[in-house]
């Protein structure tokens, strides 16, 4: 079975980008691995005039409602699909999810 990967911003999930793959999935009659990459770099806000890395509290809450949309569009589009959720580097993920 062909699978076609879909690399997604975790936290930016585009109902767009599943179209299109479900549209190639649906003619080729193949799998969507949906790969949600989570950038393992922390954003610099800035308290007092002081810059301080940080991640935001709702970080992980957001991600998992994006894999839950993801998952019930999926659904409703009657896709066969696997989920992978990646913190790093995400061309090296995307090569290990290709193999």
């Amino acid at each position: 079975m062909r699978k076609i990967l879909l690399a997604m911003d975790a936290l930016n999930f585009r109902v767009n980008a599943l179209d299109f793959a479900a549209y190639i999935a649906k003619l080729t009659k193949s799998e969507v691995s949906g790969i949600f990459l989570k950038s393992a770099i922390p954003e610099t806000v800035n308290i007092e005039g002081t810059a301080i890395d940080a991640f935001p509290d709702d970080t992980q809450e957001m991600v998992q409602k994006n894999i839950q949309k993801y998952k019930e569009s999926c659904t409703r589009r009657e896709l066969n699909t696997s989920v992978y959720l990646d913190e790093g580097v995400p061309a090296e993920e995307i090569l290990r999810e290709s193999r």
